[in-house]
């Protein structure tokens, strides 16, 4: 099932230890382009390098309403939208 996610953004936010970096990965592998929210920039760095240019990553603490709104503006600008 490889490339199921071809041609498609995911946004993963919450990177950290665990479930958030598997769940990367698989959209990753699947063929997706991720944009990746979390609030410590040094978990996110690795996983993007891992990624391989298919990956862009924001620092976000998603308790603010602010900055979920910063993060789907920066993703809707890195895919060609508005």
């Amino acid at each position: 099932m490889a490339d199921m996610l071809a041609g498609r953004v995911a946004v993963v936010s919450g990177i950290g230890p665990g479930l958030g970096i598997e769940i990367a990965r698989l959209y990753a592998r699947e063929g997706a382009d991720i944009v990746l929210g979390a609030r410590r920039t040094e978990v996110m760095e690795p996983l993007a390098d891992e990624i391989a240019g298919a990956a862009l990553f924001f620092a976000s603490d998603l308790s603010l309403p602010i900055t979920g709104a910063s993060l789907d503006v920066n993703a809707g600008h890195w895919i060609g939208g508005s």
